[in-house]
């Protein structure tokens, strides 16, 4: 989702100079669709492609703690278009509850992120998610100010262990309107590399190396809620398997939405 935005001047004395605020949950609904294109031509076979998607609602709680937030995560519902890649009704049933926790520091850079179930491949994917869920924080920026953040993220599952960095250009943009309350939009492009390992039960470990690169629009509000935001953007790699002659080529492109459930 890799799952970006700035604090208005007036919450930033709140949220950066360390002001003690009540526990704040909101409820998310968020929506992941990704295609994904591999060149099976080592094998034979050409290429094969393969359609996910995912709907996930979650509530979210931050409590003050010294030097940031608690975030804890509560994944309320689940519901998945696995395609090729099959997802048993009992790993997605049994997703339903499942918590993650993490921290947040002053800028909304969140890490230390650990899952009350990451032998569930969902919930490893939406724990994946949450690594990047909030926008980086820039207080005082005013219309048309520029910066930059970089992120590292690791997404660890029982399929998947993948670390990312991910180099993103944000934009102030102009007060909007978002299901009734008035945010700051915040335009972002960000390219990202990663590398890891991928478990396949026909050939076995894999490595895998690659590059993404994608756009977003976020939105946060007076009162420093998330509203959410969208984001497109579109990956290759390649990966390499003790059964293929050759490296085998995946190309991915992946929109992610997040909106606020009232």
């Amino acid at each position: 989702m890799s799952s970006r935005f700035l604090l208005l001047p007036s919450i930033a004395v709140g949220l950066i100079a360390g002001h003690r605020t009540a526990p704040l949950t909101t409820k998310y609904k968020i929506e992941l669709k990704a295609e994904t294109t591999v060149d099976l031509t080592p094998f034979g076979q050409g290429e094969q492609k393969n359609s996910q998607g995912m709907v996930a609602y979650v509530g979210v709680t931050l409590n003050d703690t010294s030097g940031g937030k608690v975030m804890h995560v509560v994944v309320d519902s689940v519901r998945v278009e696995s395609g090729a890649m099959q997802i048993s009704p009992g790993t997605v049933d049994s997703a339903k509850g499942a918590t993650i926790h993490g921290f947040v520091d002053p800028h909304w850079k969140i890490s230390r992120l650990k899952s009350s179930l990451d032998s569930n491949l969902v919930v490893a994917q939406i724990r994946g998610l949450m690594g990047s869920f909030y926008p980086r924080v820039k207080a005082g920026a005013k219309q048309g100010e520029a910066w930059t953040d970089t992120t590292d993220v690791e997404n660890k599952g029982p399929q998947q262990a993948i670390k990312s960095r991910i180099v993103t250009n944000y934009t102030a943009g102009a007060q909007e309107t978002v299901s009734g309350t008035a945010a700051m939009k915040v335009e972002a492009a960000f390219s990202a590399t990663l590398a890891g390992t991928l478990e396949n039960p026909m050939a076995g470990q894999m490595e895998m190396e690659g590059s993404e690169t994608g756009t977003g629009s976020h939105y946060i509000a007076a009162d420093g809620r998330y509203l959410g935001g969208s984001s497109t953007s579109s990956g290759k790699s390649l990966v390499k398997s003790a059964m293929a002659p050759d490296p085998i080529s995946v190309k991915s492109v992946r929109s992610i939405m997040v909106t606020v459930i009232r």
